[in-house]
C-alpha cells in the first residue's frame, strides 16, 4: 500500500502541467517480480491497463491485474476516472474487485480530491475502503505537493484503521524530475506500519515498513513509451527486492 495508496499523486507525478491536452487512448502492458527473502516463490504481477483522454482532468481509468503472491494466484479488476470540480479541482474514484482475493484485497473503493493552489502548491485528500475476506481497512490520505520548475515534490500521511488490527500510519516522500514533452524520473521513500497480508498464511496484519524506489516513463517516439522501477522494501522480517518493465502505445 505504501506505494499506491495515492493514486491521484501518482497520476499527477507521472502527468506534468505541460501534457498533451487533446483527446487520446493509451493501451498499457507491464510486468513486476519482487524477490522475498523469507520465501522462495516470487510476487509477480503482470497488469494490462486502458487510459482514455476526453479532455484536460476528464479520463476514464481500466485496468486487469493477474498477480503471484506466496504461490498464491489471484485476479483483479478496476474502473476509475477523474473529473474536474472547478478549474483547480480535480475529483478521482475507483472500484477494485477480486473474484479469487486468496491473497489480493476482495474489494477496494476509493475517493481522492486534489485542489491546485497559487505558485506550484498542491494539496490531496482522499479515502480509501479495502476488504479482505477476513477483516477490512479504512485508510485516509492527506498530501502536500508542489511544482518548481521541471521538478515535483510532495508528502504525504496515510493513517489507516483495521477491524482486526486496530491503528497505523504510514509515511511518503516524493521527487519527480520531468524532461522532454512527458518523460519523467521519479524517487520515492516510504515508512510506516501498514494493514497488508505480508505472510503465506494470509492474514492481515500491521507491521513495519519501509521503502525505497525509483520509477519513470520515458517515450521512445509518439506512440510508444518505456516505464520502468526498481524497489527495495523491508516489511517486518521480509525483505522485496525487484522491479518492472512496461510499454505505453498511444493512439
Amino acid at each position: 500500500m505504501l506505494l499506491s495508496a495515492c493514486t491521484l499523486a501518482a497520476f499527477a507525478a507521472d502527468t506534468p502541467p505541460r501534457s498533451l491536452a487533446h483527446p487520446y487512448t493509451e493501451i498499457g502492458f507491464s510486468h513486476a517480480r519482487e524477490n522475498l527473502s523469507t520465501h522462495p516463490k516470487p510476487w509477480t504481477d503482470t497488469q494490462i491497463d486502458v487510459v482514455h483522454r476526453f479532455a484536460p482532468r476528464k479520463l476514464f481509468l481500466g485496468r486487469a491485474t493477474s498477480s503471484e503472491r506466496f504461490g498464491l494466484h489471484d485476479d483483479m479488476l478496476a474502473v476509475g476516472g477523474y473529473h474536474p470540480l472547478g478549474e483547480r479541482t480535480t475529483a478521482f474514484a475507483e472500484l477494485a474487485g477480486s473474484d479469487t482475493h486468496r491473497v489480493l484485497p476482495r474489494r477496494s473503493a476509493q475517493f481522492q480530491v486534489g485542489h491546485s493552489v497559487a505558485q506550484g502548491w498542491g494539496v490531496l485528500a482522499g479515502l480509501k475502503h479495502v476488504a479482505y475476506t477476513s477483516t477490512a481497512v479504512d485508510i485516509a490520505e492527506l498530501t502536500l505537493e508542489r511544482y518548481f520548475g521541471d521538478y515535483r515534490a510532495a508528502i504525504g500521511a496515510y493513517p489507516s484503521r483495521s477491524r482486526t488490527s486496530g491503528n497505523a500510519a504510514s509515511y511518503r516522500a516524493q521527487l519527480s524530475r520531468y524532461y522532454g514533452e512527458e518523460n519523467n524520473i521519479q524517487v520515492l521513500y516510504a515508512r510506516g506500519i501498514e494493514v497488508d497480508t505480508p505472510t503465506a498464511a494470509g492474514s492481515v496484519l500491521a507491521t513495519s515498513v519501509s521503502s525505497i524506489a525509483l520509477f519513470g516513463r520515458h517515450w521512445m517516439s509518439r506512440e510508444w513509451a518505456l516505464t520502468y522501477s526498481i524497489a527495495h522494501t523491508v516489511q517486518a522480517d521480509t525483505i522485496r527486492r525487484g522491479g518492472s518493465l512496461g510499454l505505453r502505445y498511444r493512439f
